[in-house]
């Protein structure tokens, strides 16, 4: 780290942290116009919907498309997405 890095705090080890709460903290984020999963709505619907709520979401956050993302993330929103049995459509895990 340089002089310049370490103003990020002393609870801040380095970028991989850093990025690490920042994915954590777009997992927390509501997914808004999808639909409720049900054999009413169609594959192809609910399909578009997520594509168009990922898409939203990265145009908010530009930033996702430059962290790698092959590593599962383990914050707590992203936990306990999984962890109360939320499916990836109904939150951005």
């Amino acid at each position: 780290m340089t002089t310049a890095d370490g103003a990020m705090g002393s609870d801040m080890p380095g970028k991989a942290e850093l990025l690490g709460l920042m994915l954590d903290s777009v997992a927390a984020l509501p997914v808004d116009g999808l639909p409720e999963p049900g054999p009413e709505t169609g594959w192809r619907p609910a399909l578009e919907a997520v594509a168009h709520a990922s898409w939203r979401l990265h145009l908010e956050h530009p930033w996702l498309l430059q962290v790698d993302q092959g590593r599962p993330l383990l914050g707590p929103n992203a936990l306990d997405c999984w962890s109360t049995g939320n499916p990836p459509s109904r939150k951005p895990c």
